[in-house]
């Protein structure tokens, strides 16, 4: 398993694409910077979304999440299973005498731990960002909470959202898994997962239509995006409810996800 292991780490870090994908990371931090500098003109220090050098890695990384990360999970995803399957690269390794299923959590572990770098790096590059290019403060406020905190609370706060957000992340990547090994061809693959995106984002503007009953505001939380826009930051507040609810639906997605992937995995008819 370890050697399946490394060799899906090296054929994942053979794509051009996967040094691309890190390197536009400090490029999209800059960007978030200047835009953050411009939101600062019009906010006073007292507005949650005004950003200090201690609590701007979440500013940033709120700023590009949704679209960059989850658009780097689906094609990374797509390259590893759905691509490879069509160019026979697949067939090589499974030609070594590997289990099928020990090919799958390989392939499946290397996409996370790729993904959790890109995230790891992102909070680094914005952490150092924010040292240089913002104010520091003795108290800053944050979402839905009243009193301020200290520098190093907010720290320990945007380390926290960022391993939320992994794990959101990690929820789309496992749909975004499924729907690739039952997707005949790269396009195809690409079109329903982006397909799926836009349901889950459209989701909350269509239950909304139905008015704000009892249990919008847990229900709402079915959308994957959602949880990413404001589920997160939700998941750091004092409703226990809330937050217990949006960790149990993230991982059923992640459990459900892959539990699916595998058993269409295991089929040979779609592997030979």
């Amino acid at each position: 398993m370890r050697s399946l292991f490394q060799c899906e780490w090296e054929r994942l870090w053979s794509k051009k694409s996967s040094f691309l994908f890190l390197l536009l990371i400090p490029l999209l931090v800059i960007a978030t910077v200047l835009q953050s500098h411009e939101n600062n003109q019009v906010l006073e220090k007292t507005d949650p979304q005004y950003s200090f050098w201690f609590n701007f890695p979440v500013m940033s990384i709120a700023e590009v999440f949704m679209l960059y990360f989850n658009l780097v999970a689906v094609l990374i995803i797509i390259m590893s299973f759905t691509h490879e399957y069509r160019t026979g690269q697949l067939r090589m390794v499974l030609q070594r005498s590997h289990r099928f299923s020990s090919v799958f959590f390989a392939k499946n572990l290397v996409v996370l731990l790729y993904l959790f770098l890109l995230v790891v790096f992102y909070f680094i590059c914005s952490l150092v960002a924010g040292w240089f290019f913002f104010d520091s403060a003795e108290e800053v406020y944050l979402f839905f909470q009243i009193e301020p905190v200290t520098p190093i609370y907010s720290l320990g706060y945007s380390a926290v959202y960022y391993l939320l957000s992994f794990l959101s992340l990690a929820a789309v990547a496992s749909v975004t898994i499924f729907l690739s090994v039952i997707s005949k061809s790269s396009t195809s693959a690409f079109a329903v997962t982006v397909g799926f995106l836009l349901v889950s984002m459209l989701f909350p503007v269509l239950l909304g239509m139905f008015g704000e009953s009892i249990g919008y505001s847990q229900y709402v939380y079915f959308s994957l995006i959602e949880i990413q826009f404001s589920g997160v930051v939700q998941m750091l507040t004092d409703n226990v409810f809330l937050k217990g609810w949006i960790f149990a639906v993230m991982i059923a997605y992640i459990f459900l996800g892959t539990a699916a992937s595998l058993l269409v995995f295991l089929k040979r008819d779609y592997l030979i």
